[in-house]
């Protein structure tokens, strides 16, 4: 854990100049991980690039028996417990082929009129194994939302939610350790957590200094400067939209 940290912090140290022992710098570590990385830029990078994990076999317990509300998995919920992380936006959400056994299975898009088939009619019987392997990698994904801690399946034309087992794709904020984040994407979440700092220290301790002394010489701190950091911000968050779609379940090679 403190090998990722520290590399962050060294290196935002360095490049703005406060990796000296004789330059005055205002801030503990701890203050600039919990104020700074953890507070802002990973929030804000884990929107963009979150971690991405899929939950097979998952069972739902519901809310005050709503036959269409029900809790995260159990799992789910340990691991946000566990890693002191958020749930970013929910992925898709598809019934558990190998939960299903040998008898109804979901054909169609149950918000457009799906249903269930019976496979052991005689027809269906004659290439079961097939098919059901066909239709496994063509079960559509359910409709389903969060709202606050729960989960909402869509009411329209559903069979007993409560009864099936599911594969979910969750997106997550990134662990705290960075343990989660490949080599390209710490590279670019320090480009962040540098334009973060600057906001951070400008707003909270240098808006009244016309300069600072560091190992790299007369730093500017006027206005000019910060709106020039507000602007590095939005054009770096602008990139980020840009490049998810080269992001795809934790993989990301920059460009």
């Amino acid at each position: 854990m403190l090998n990722n940290i520290n590399m962050v912090l060294d290196y935002i140290l360095a490049i703005n100049g406060f990796d000296s022992q004789y330059v005055y710098f205002p801030l503990s570590k701890t203050k600039i991980i919990e104020e700074i990385i953890w507070k802002i830029s990973l929030p804000e990078f884990s929107s963009h690039f979150p971690q991405t994990k899929t939950y097979t076999n998952c069972k739902l317990e519901p809310v005050n028996n709503d036959p269409y509300r029900f809790y995260f998995p159990r799992e789910v919920r340990d691991l946000i417990e566990e890693d002191d992380i958020e749930i970013v936006t929910l992925g898709e959400v598809r019934w558990e082929p190998k939960s299903l056994g040998n008898r109804f299975w979901p054909v169609g898009d149950f918000s457009m009129g799906g249903a269930f088939i019976d496979m052991q009619t005689p027809a269906n019987m004659v290439d079961l194994a097939i098919m059901k392997n066909n239709m496994a990698q063509n079960i559509i994904p359910l409709d389903v939302r969060m709202e606050g801690n729960t989960l909402v399946f869509d009411e329209f034309n559903m069979p007993n939610i409560a009864t099936q087992r599911y594969r979910m794709e969750f997106r997550l904020t990134h662990k705290k350790d960075f343990t989660t984040m490949t080599t390209a994407l710490i590279n670019e979440f320090k480009d962040l957590v540098n334009i973060d700092f600057k906001i951070y220290m400008w707003d909270n301790h240098y808006k009244y200094l016309e300069g600072l002394n560091t190992s790299k010489g007369q730093v500017n701190l006027k206005m000019a400067s910060l709106e020039e950091a507000k602007q590095d911000r939005k054009d770096l968050i602008e990139k980020f939209r840009n490049d998810r779609m080269f992001f795809y379940d934790n993989t990301y090679v920059t460009r």
